[in-house]
C-alpha cells in the first residue's frame, strides 16, 4: 500500500492477491480501473484506488479487499473524521461580542474572570457558533436532499470537537452528544442585555459552581462581621489567632468551625476595610487611599519644600559623663534643615545643627532668602511654601513672610513632600561614598547596610563635629554648583507676577537678631550696642524724629550692619535705620563721598527746619484768626501766656479784671417776665463773676 495524494492505494500485486489476474487485467483493458501513477517503472509500481473496483454481482471484490487489508478501513474512517473536523474548523470565526461579554463579566465577589477562564468560555462560544453555521450549511437544508437527523449531526460535531487542537482551541466541551446538543440550544437562545440589546446566552456557558455559596462555612451576617472585627483588630492578629477566637464564639452560637485557611481567604477579601485597624491610619492613607500624581513646578521660586534630615554620616564627640569621666561616642549624626526648590531639586537654603528646632528651621529660611540675593541680586520670596506641622504655630509668621501661599503637608504624609526622596538621593549619591557613612534607614534590607565590623575598626578616624559639618557643606554646595546655571536661567524667564521681592524691613523683622534691650532716640541718633560694639543709626524719615520718647528694640543682620530695624515695644511702629556716616574732623582727612553725605544731612536739617517753621506759622495763623473772631479772649490769652505783672508786681488782680471785663461788656440780658424778675437779686462776690441768683 502507498499513499498517493490523499488516497491510500494498492499495487497491482496486492490487487491480484485477492482478485483473479484475468479479471483484474480485463478491468484494466476495458478502462474500468486505471493506474493512478501513469508511468510505472522499476521501484515505482502502478497504484490503484481500491474504491474504484467495479461491482460484480456474484462477488463484492471491494469488500474482500477491505477485509484483506484492514488498514484501508482505518484510513477511510480517519479520513472521514478529519473531513468532518475540517468542515467544523472552517466555520470557526472570531466573535467580538462574546469576547467583550466575557472580558467584562464579574463574578459574584466582584472579580473579573481569569485569563484562562475567559479564553475557555470564549472558545466554547465560537465553537458552538461554528456548529450552528455548519448545520445551516449542511446538505440537510438543500432542496431535494435527504435531511440529516439532529442526533447524527451532533454525534458528528462531538467527534469533530474532540479532534480539535487543544492548544489552538482550549475548550471544555467534552460532553456526550445529548448534553452538547442541550447546551448548544440553551446557548443559542437570545436574551435581552441592557447595554448590548439582543445577544446569545453567553452566561449559559459559565461554570455553574462559580460563586456558589452552598459550601461556604460563613453564611450569616454575624459570622462575617465577627471575622471582619477580628481581622481589623488593633493587635494585628494572625490567621491562627483569629481562628481560635472565632471558634470560641462559634461553639457558643452553634456555628460551624473554621480553619486558618478560611480566615486567610476572608482576610484577603476584607483587606481594604481591615487595613486601618491593623496597621493604623497613616499606613492606610499611604497604601490604600487614592494618591495624586503631580509634576514638578514649571519654573524656579514657585514651590519650596522644607524638612529636617538626619545626615547618614557618623562623627565622634567627646564629653564627660555623670562621673566626670571623658567618654567618646562615635554614632553621632548631624541634622540638616533643607529648603528645597522642587523645580530641579535645588537646595535654596539649609542650616546645620545637632537636632531639629524652630531656631534651626528659621536659620534655614534665612539662608534661603539670603541665597536668592546671591543668585538674583535682591532678596525674593517663594510663591508657595510647604512644610510639615512641627512647631507650626511658632513658625507660621516666618513662613508667611518668605512666601505668598503657605500649604503645610498633611500630618505623616511624607509622600507629599518632594524633599523626602531628595534626602535618599543625596545619601546614595554622596554619603555612601564617604568612610563614615552610617547606612540606609532602619527599614532597609540588611544586605544593603555597611559592614558594621569595618565601621567599628574605622570609628576612631571619624571626623569631629566641625569635620562632619564641612562634609555636609561640601555636599550642598556641590549640588548648588551643578544646578545653579539652569536655575538662574529659568528664573529669568519667570513671569513678573511671580517674582515677589522681600524688602529689607520685612527681612529684618522676620529673621533679624535682637540686642536684648531697648534704646531711645538721641540727638546723635539711635545708639544700640551690637555684639559689644556701640553703633549709631538714624533715619531720614521725619516721622522717626517725632518719636523721641519711644523705646526702640533693634533687629539686625549680623552679616550686614549697614541697616537695622527699630521696632517700638508695642510693635505699632517700626523704622528702617541706616548706619550713620562718619565725617572726618580735619579737612585734610576728607575723602570722596564725604561731601555728598554732609550735604545730605544739611539738606535734611534745612527741610526739617522748614517743616517746623511752617507748622508753627500755620498754628500762629490759625490762633490769630481765632482771636480776631473772639476779641474777648485776646487780653486774657496774652496775660495767661506771658504771666506779666503790673507796676506793683500784681498779676492775679489784673488777670481777674481781664476775666471780669468781657462779662460787663456783654449785651443786656433778654427781658424777663415781671414775676420772674422780681425774684432776682444781684450781688457782687469777690474774685468771682457776677452770678444770677433765683
Amino acid at each position: 500500500m502507498e499513499l498517493y495524494g490523499d488516497i491510500l492505494c494498492l499495487t497491482g500485486e496486492e490487487m491480484t492477491s485477492v482478485i483473479p489476474t484475468g479479471t483484474f487485467k480485463s478491468w484494466i483493458n476495458r478502462g474500468k480501473i486505471t493506474n493512478l501513477r501513469q508511468r510505472a517503472c522499476y521501484g515505482m509500481p502502478a497504484l490503484y484506488n481500491p474504491d474504484c473496483v467495479p461491482a460484480v454481482k456474484q462477488t463484492d471484490y471491494k469488500e474482500i479487499l477491505y477485509r484483506a487489508f484492514p488498514a484501508l478501513s482505518q484510513f477511510k474512517q480517519k479520513s472521514e473524521e478529519e473531513r468532518k473536523m475540517s468542515i467544523l474548523e472552517e466555520n470557526i470565526f472570531p466573535d467580538p461580542q462574546a469576547n467583550d461579554w466575557y472580558s467584562n463579566y464579574r463574578k459574584p465577589n466582584g472579580d473579573l474572570l481569569e485569563d484562562k477562564q475567559r479564553r475557555e468560555y470564549y472558545t466554547n462560544a465560537i465553537i458552538l457558533n461554528a456548529c450552528k453555521l455548519t448545520w445551516e450549511r449542511s446538505l440537510s437544508y438543500r432542496v431535494g436532499k435527504k435531511s440529516m437527523k439532529k442526533c447524527d449531526f451532533w454525534k458528528n460535531m462531538k467527534l469533530a470537537i474532540e479532534n480539535l487542537s487543544a492548544d489552538k482551541y482550549p475548550h471544555s466541551l467534552y460532553l456526550s452528544w445529548e448534553k452538547l446538543m442541550y447546551k448548544a440550544e440553551t446557548y443559542y437562545t437570545e436574551i435581552d442585555d441592557p447595554a448590548r440589546g439582543k445577544i446569545r446566552n453567553y452566561s449559559s456557558l459559565l461554570n455553574g459552581r462559580m460563586g456558589n455559596k452552598n459550601r461556604t462555612k460563613i453564611k450569616a451576617s454575624e459570622q462575617e462581621a465577627m471575622l471582619v472585627k477580628l481581622g481589623g483588630d488593633r493587635r494585628n492578629l494572625d490567621n491562627e489567632q483569629i481562628r481560635m477566637l472565632y471558634n470560641v464564639v462559634a461553639d457558643t452560637m452553634g456555628w460551624e468551625q473554621i480553619s486558618a485557611g478560611t480566615v486567610a481567604n476572608w482576610r484577603k477579601k476584607y483587606d481594604l476595610e481591615t487595613s486601618a485597624g491593623r496597621r493604623g491610619m497613616t499606613h492606610y492613607r499611604n497604601t490604600r487611599e487614592m494618591q495624586n500624581k503631580r509634576q514638578r513646578p514649571s519654573a524656579p521660586m514657585l514651590f519650596w519644600s522644607a524638612d529636617g534630615w538626619d545626615v547618614e554620616l557618623f562623627y565622634q564627640k567627646t564629653a564627660e559623663n555623670a562621673k566626670g569621666h571623658s567618654v567618646t561616642t562615635y554614632n553621632n549624626r548631624l541634622t540638616v534643615v533643607t529648603v528645597l526648590d522642587a523645580f530641579n531639586n535645588y537646595p535654596i537654603g539649609y542650616a546645620i545643627g545637632d537636632h531639629e528646632t524652630p531656631e534651626l528651621i528659621t536659620e534655614a529660611l534665612r539662608n534661603a532668602v539670603n541665597h536668592t540675593q546671591e543668585l538674583f541680586g535682591a532678596r525674593y520670596k517663594a510663591y508657595q511654601f510647604q512644610s510639615d506641622h512641627y512647631a507650626i504655630k511658632k513658625l507660621t509668621p516666618a513662613y508667611e513672610q518668605i512666601s505668598k501661599h503657605v500649604t503645610p503637608a498633611r500630618v505623616k504624609n511624607a509622600k507629599a513632600k518632594p524633599v523626602e526622596p531628595y534626602f535618599g538621593t543625596i545619601n546614595k549619591k554622596y554619603c555612601q561614598l564617604m568612610p563614615n557613612w552610617s547606612g540606609f534607614g532602619v527599614t532597609s534590607s540588611k544586605e544593603l547596610q555597611p559592614n558594621v565590623d569595618a565601621l567599628n575598626m574605622f570609628r576612631k578616624n571619624f571626623p569631629d563635629y566641625e569635620g562632619c559639618v564641612a562634609q555636609v557643606v561640601f555636599i550642598i554646595e556641590k549640588e548648588r554648583a551643578e544646578k545653579r546655571a539652569a536655575y538662574v536661567e529659568n528664573w529669568q524667564k519667570l513671569s513678573q507676577e511671580y517674582k515677589l521681592p522681600l524688602t529689607k524691613e520685612m527681612y529684618l523683622l522676620t529673621f533679624g537678631e535682637e540686642t536684648g534691650y531697648t534704646n531711645t532716640l538721641e540727638a546723635s541718633g539711635l545708639r544700640p550696642t551690637i555684639r559689644g560694639q556701640k553703633c549709631s543709626y538714624d533715619s531720614f524719615d521725619l516721622n522717626f524724629r517725632r518719636n523721641s520718647n519711644v523705646r526702640w528694640a533693634v533687629k539686625y543682620d549680623p552679616n550686614d550692619l549697614s541697616e537695622v530695624l527699630a521696632v517700638s515695644e508695642d510693635g505699632t511702629k517700626r523704622f528702617l535705620l541706616e548706619e550713620k556716616y562718619i565725617q572726618p574732623m580735619a579737612l585734610a582727612d576728607r575723602k570722596a563721598g564725604d561731601g555728598e553725605q554732609l550735604a545730605r544731612v544739611n539738606e535734611y536739617n534745612r527741610n526739617l527746619e522748614r517743616h517746623v517753621t511752617q507748622v508753627m506759622c500755620d498754628a500762629d495763623n490759625v490762633v490769630a484768626e481765632l482771636f480776631n473772631n473772639a476779641p474777648q479772649l485776646r487780653q486774657y490769652n496774652d496775660l495767661q501766656k506771658l504771666v506779666m505783672p503790673d507796676s506793683k508786681g500784681q498779676h492775679k488782680d489784673r488777670r481777674n479784671e481781664a476775666r471780669l471785663e468781657p462779662r460787663t461788656k456783654m449785651q443786656e440780658p433778654r427781658q424777663l417776665p415781671q414775676w420772674k424778675a422780681a425774684n432776682i437779686q444781684t450781688v457782687e462776690v469777690e474774685d468771682m463773676d457776677l452770678v444770677e441768683l433765683y
